[in-house]
């Protein structure tokens, strides 16, 4: 997964592999898995694009929908989706992260 989700309350655009992430099947377990997966410790919050379109997103494609994480522990390559979508940008996924994780280093 890639992206550039905010640290903080803050709802900011998905994108996976330069691309918009459809909201079908979108749940609380990928939000933190997809978190996780960019090195944040937890999902914040997320919700649908809807009235927040704006045309930073008709400048991507469309490139994931049907995003199937069956648990919040899961890794991202144990969920499912698709490449293909049947989506609008009003659909879009808006994610926020939390904190990134620490990552400690003994030697």
């Amino acid at each position: 997964a890639s992206g550039q989700p905010s640290d903080g309350a803050e709802l900011s655009l998905l994108l996976y592999n330069d691309g918009t992430v459809c909201d079908d099947l979108f749940n609380d377990n990928a939000a933190a898995v997809i978190c996780r997966a960019m090195g944040h410790e937890s999902a914040k919050s997320w919700r649908t694009a809807q009235s927040w379109s704006s045309s930073l997103q008709a400048g991507y494609p469309i490139k994931l929908d049907n995003v199937v994480c069956d648990s919040a522990d899961f890794e991202w390559n144990q969920c499912r989706y698709l490449t293909t979508h049947n989506c609008a940008h009003s659909e879009d996924v808006l994610l926020s992260c939390g904190k990134k994780q620490e990552h400690c280093i003994s030697t």
